[in-house]
């Protein structure tokens, strides 16, 4: 049996720069959406890390995995 890994790949060009980013993550969505935040922050020339948050859920969030803000549902009613 032929296994084969999802790759992702980010690519930017605005005719002065090419950004290009390639990778196999892990075994969670969480380490693509690292790599893409990071991807824009290279692309916009400042990191957007703190716009973004994931919502907390004890089961599926690999602290690892995730740098950006986590936020609890139940504060946000």
């Amino acid at each position: 049996m032929n296994e084969s890994k999802e790759s992702y790949l980010f690519q930017y060009t605005d005719g002065d720069r090419d950004i290009n980013v390639s990778f196999t993550p892990g075994d969670t969505w969480h380490e693509v959406l690292e790599e893409f935040v990071s991807f824009l922050g290279n692309v916009y020339g400042y990191d957007v890390r703190d716009k973004i948050a994931m919502k907390k859920n004890p089961y599926a969030l690999d602290k690892n995995s995730w740098s950006g803000p986590v936020f609890d549902p139940e504060d946000c009613l």
